[in-house]
């Protein structure tokens, strides 16, 4: 996601007198369906795991078969890191999205399952991350101290800025702080 857009809505949101004036808020994953290592990966992966099990079962070069094997299966691998690599960006396409901020709470959706939890329900805000590349989530504590895991599995680095941008909206949606744990 853009730093520009953040601190776009950001200003907005803490500028905002109103509660109706708060910007309705949409955050979608992209999935990139098609890049050049997931093409390569295809390309070369496939063949390169059948020749392997050709040379295995075969007995040709019973090492060589397992290398080759083992390499395709890599290249396979690495069509699978980039499906699970997904980006955020703040758009208004109401067809998908992930999260979606209102004045009157916030929406998670994620693989056909909606949650819907009102700005009072919120106690705290954490996030924890890896390494940018492994994602991170953000946890919302409830007041009745139940977790509601707000994650997806390769979330960006961005993680802290959403995690903000949910603080300051709820502050403003309700006049009241919670907690924003780093």
């Amino acid at each position: 996601m853009n730093n520009q857009h953040f601190e776009q809505y950001l200003a907005q949101i803490r500028q905002t007198d109103s509660i109706l004036d708060l910007p309705k808020i949409t955050i979608h994953i992209h999935r990139p369906l098609l890049n050049f290592n997931a093409l390569l990966g295809v390309v070369f992966g496939i063949p390169l795991a059948v020749l392997g099990i050709h040379i295995i079962i075969h007995d040709w070069h019973f090492i060589f078969g397992w290398v080759v094997l083992l390499a395709g299966l890599l290249l396979l691998g690495m069509v699978y890191e980039q499906k699970q690599n997904h980006k955020f960006s703040l758009s208004t396409d109401p067809n998908s999205y992930f999260l979606q901020l209102t004045p009157d709470g916030l929406t998670h959706h994620l693989d056909n399952k909606t949650i819907y939890i009102p700005w009072q329900n919120f106690s705290s805000v954490e996030t924890f991350g890896r390494h940018k590349t492994q994602g991170a989530h953000i946890t919302i504590f409830d007041k009745s101290l139940k977790n509601i895991e707000i994650y997806h599995e390769n979330l960006p680095i961005h993680y802290k800025k959403l995690a903000l941008l949910i603080h300051d909206y709820h502050l403003k949606a309700t006049g009241r702080r919670i907690i924003l744990i780093k």
